[in-house]
């Protein structure tokens, strides 16, 4: 059957392996004796392999325990097996366990090493790294006696990798080359494999001669080397690329079981990489076969592809199923995503946070980098070691963590903040073609908040991230020539744009194509376009959209009033946190026209929105507390709102609270402090704040006019009650007056 010492014949060797299942059956049937436990082991293989009978592992097992109840170490290890796999039993690793340990201690090599493999990984008990390594030394050193008695290939093979890995024994690539040479000069293909990738990872040696031999086991149908080779030829590293001689020994590999190959067959044709065409139902198969033997890349793969929806339909219970699988097998880049996505879509904030940890224990830069910026208000501390330890990372590989500092460096909550570092590692990550990078180094430029503006950098950095095929890049730049500001307006050149960003699920593309059709000024107007693309965007949770749509239906001027779609598209809006959203439902809630008035509801909804820093709520809740409207007045809190709202510009606050002070209106009245908040509310174009500073100043002219008048009276009235009157003259008679006269006269006294 194996063409030792003569030419392989595998009809000829069934034949005799029926010969010899049917002896042995014979044998064992004839009663108590020596051989008899022996042949019963014997007759259990052939039933495992399949070798002169059916293959049949329930008969195997059977026989197997027949030669246990006599402590047949080789059938104890053969039936442990079987616990271990679950073939023909139910599976059990504890009875394994006990198996592998009974036949172990029959120095059975072989048995010591599944035991030491079970002990190392806690398989059916409990983790015992150092009863894992005696035994392991156990197996080592029974395998070298067994090989130095009767030379096997499989033993040599076994001692290769054992001395290669430095299981039982210090690791020893040398002697490792020794035994992997001996195995495979005797056919044997995993030793082929074995000292061919040794060799791929020692430069001193030949390359073209291990991919020789690499190439042998192969063609002798061995699954880890057609992988290994298929990754060579996909590469083109050492060889010349061939994806289609790659495609070729990945399927071969693959319906084989290997796991690895069905995983790169799944990438392969999800990429599409030319002259493979793409083929996601052929990708998505792959993988699941990959993922069904427990492939945590695979699981990986199939986690995001559910989880985004951009190639297969999105599914967030598959999604969350593999990314948890891929996780629990120590795969940090699908704990970090399994993190985010409880956080993002379950709201479990505190488990998500400990998956997110993990990964960051395992040094996954995005991780690391959420992790910093979580702690960089209240705990900068632990926000400066994930900085540090980013830093640390090696960044040749991983565009990513030159992309992740930068964006720290530029981050005003930090206290490190670093302009000239954030621009270099953003720099850095942009020259490895990083569009995330070259798409922030072009936000960057365009704000001109921390550098010079500088728009022709800033568009060349959005275009070069564009060709990356960078759907915010995209939507900025549909942004910039539709609007025209700071580059010429080209309305054709930004649709395309905004087209290509939406064709790529941008939820921000979408909602401006949205509103562009609807308002009909730069594109003809297209109710249906508009509504369809925020359809869309809402789709995709895009919280403005959701608003634009609460509104439209709630107006009723462009579709059909709606008001059970209004609250739909609002309620989702306010949950996504828009806070104009919590508005226009505290106000719908408070006035009670569309919908049951409930004004609990609406202080819940207007104080959501005044927490979120919006003006109008805090003008709204200032107003009702101030006046006592449909809730008990509270003054105080009722100012306090209006401060709120006056610090954030709501020139409504401050007319209000103006007059309040100017005409004492539950505040002591205070005219300068009035006067005031009403010349800002008319600073800002509030015609009633104008109107009652020009009425103030009219009448305070009309009453000064009105006062000075009626002072003047005032003044006249008692300037004649204080003049000096003349004496009245008492009345005397004539005759009697001018002889007073006379008499006066002839003393020298006149009147003139």
């Amino acid at each position: 059957m194996d063409g030792l010492g003569v030419d392989a014949d595998t009809k000829q060797a069934d034949t005799w392996y029926q010969k010899a299942f049917d002896a042995f059956c014979a044998l064992e049937a004839k009663g108590d004796f020596k051989h008899k436990t022996y042949l019963q082991y014997r007759i259990g293989k052939l039933f495992a392999a399949g070798l002169g009978t059916e293959q049949d592992y329930t008969q195997a097992a059977k026989w197997y325990s027949k030669a246990v109840q006599k402590e047949h170490k080789y059938a104890q290890y053969s039936l442990a097996g079987l616990y271990y796999r679950g073939n023909g039993v139910e599976q059990n690793f504890e009875k394994a366990f006990h198996l592998y340990e009974a036949s172990a201690n029959q120095n059975n090599p072989y048995a010591c090493y599944e035991l030491a493999k079970m002990l190392r990984d806690g398989v059916g008990t409990a983790c015992n790294a150092k009863l894992a390594d005696e035994y392991f030394a156990s197996a080592f050193s029974g395998f070298s006696i067994l090989e130095a008695s009767a030379p096997d290939d499989k033993l040599e093979y076994r001692l290769g990798q054992m001395l290669h890995t430095g299981t039982g024994v210090e690791r020893d690539d040398a002697a490792a080359e020794g035994f992997f040479q001996k195995s495979a000069e005797a056919g044997n293909v995993y030793a082929q494999y074995a000292l061919a990738m040794l060799w791929l990872n020692d430069e001193a040696k030949d390359t073209d001669k291990a991919i020789s031999l690499l190439t042998k086991s192969a063609e002798n149908e061995n699954p880890m080397a057609q992988y290994a080779l298929g990754k060579i030829y996909l590469e083109g590293a050492l060889i010349e690329k061939d994806v289609l001689r790659a495609e070729e020994l990945f399927l071969r590999s693959a319906k084989k079981g290997n796991a690895f190959a069905q995983y790169q067959l799944g990438k392969l044709y999800l990429a599409g990489e030319e002259p493979i065409k793409k083929d996601v139902h052929k990708a998505v198969g792959w993988l699941e076969k990959s993922a069904e033997q427990n492939n945590s890349f695979a699981q990986y793969q199939l986690g995001i592809l559910y989880l985004n929806g951009d190639e297969i339909r999105q599914d967030i219970a598959k999604a969350e199923t593999y990314l948890l699988a891929s996780a629990e097998q120590g795969n940090p880049y699908a704990m970090y995503r399994y993190g985010c996505l409880l956080r993002d879509v379950y709201e479990a904030n505190s488990e998500a946070l400990a998956w997110i940890q993990k990964a960051a224990d395992r040094e996954h830069p995005g991780a690391m980098y959420t992790l910093c910026q979580l702690n960089m208000k209240d705990n900068f501390a632990v926000s400066s070691g994930y900085l540090n330890r980013l830093e640390q990372l090696d960044r040749t590989e991983n565009s990513y963590i030159a992309y992740y500092l930068g964006k720290l460096y530029l981050m005003d909550e930090n206290k490190l903040k670093n302009i000239t570092k954030a621009l270099s590692y953003l720099q850095e990550a942009a020259e490895q073609k990083n569009d995330m990078a070259l798409y922030a180094l072009g936000k960057v430029y365009l704000a001109g908040e921390d550098i010079p503006k500088n728009i022709p950098l800033a568009v060349s950095c959005f275009e070069k991230a564009a060709k990356l095929k960078n759907s915010y890049a995209e939507y900025q730049l549909g942004q910039l020539y539709i609007r025209g500001v700071d580059v010429p307006k080209d309305v054709t050149r930004g649709l395309w744009y905004l087209n290509s960003s939406a064709e790529k699920d941008n939820d921000m593309a979408l909602y401006a194509l949205g509103k562009l059709y609807l308002a009909g000024e730069d594109v003809p107007q297209n109710i249906e376009k508009a509504l369809d693309c925020l359809q869309k965007s809402a789709n995709l949770e895009n919280s403005l959209a959701h608003y634009q749509l609460g509104k439209l239906y709630l107006e009723g001027a462009v579709v059909r009033k709606d008001v059970s779609k209004a609250l739909y598209h609002l309620e989702k809006s306010a949950h996504l946190e828009n806070d104009w959203a919590m508005y226009t439902l505290g106000i719908l809630y408070l006035k009670g026209e569309d919908v049951q008035k409930d004004v609990d509801a609406a202080i819940e909804y207007l104080e959501k929105a005044a927490e979120k820093e919006n003006s109008a709520a805090q003008y709204q809740l200032g107003k009702l507390y101030f006046n006592g409207e449909e809730i008990p007045q509270d003054v105080s809190r009722g100012v306090w709102y209006m401060e709120q709202a006056i610090a954030n510009g709501n020139d409504a606050a401050m007319c209000f609270l103006g007059r309040a002070y100017l005409v004492g209106d539950n505040l002591p009245k205070n005219i300068k402090k009035g006067l005031d908040l009403l010349q800002a509310a008319a600073d800002r174009g509030n015609e009633y704040a104008a109107k009652m500073i020009a009425d103030f100043h009219a009448n305070a002219a009309f009453a000064a006019v009105s006062i000075l008048h009626k002072l003047s009276l005032i003044l006249q009235n008692n300037t004649a009650a204080m003049m000096p009157k003349k004496p009245v003259m008492p009345a005397v008679d004539k005759k009697e007056f001018l002889a007073i006269l006379r008499k006066k006269e002839e003393h020298g006294i006149r009147f003139d």
